[in-house]
């Protein structure tokens, strides 16, 4: 499984529409992160502190102290 993990909105912004292998997203930002898509074959987790609003068909993990 490949791991991405994004700092800022545009990291998660320029990430691809889809993954050919199954895809981990983890969010550890210090900044509100605001998912607004389900990426096809991905998972998103919000880690540390990190703070995600997460729309339509996605999906979000917190851990740590995250808030979603």
């Amino acid at each position: 499984m490949k791991v991405i993990v994004v700092n800022t909105q545009q990291e998660l912004d320029a990430l691809p529409e889809k993954f050919a292998d199954f895809t981990r997203i983890e969010i550890r930002a210090s900044v509100r992160i605001v998912v607004g898509k389900a990426w096809e074959n991905s998972s998103v987790e919000a880690w540390e502190n990190s703070s995600v609003v997460a729309w339509e068909n996605s999906s979000v993990e917190a851990w740590e102290n995250s808030s979603v």
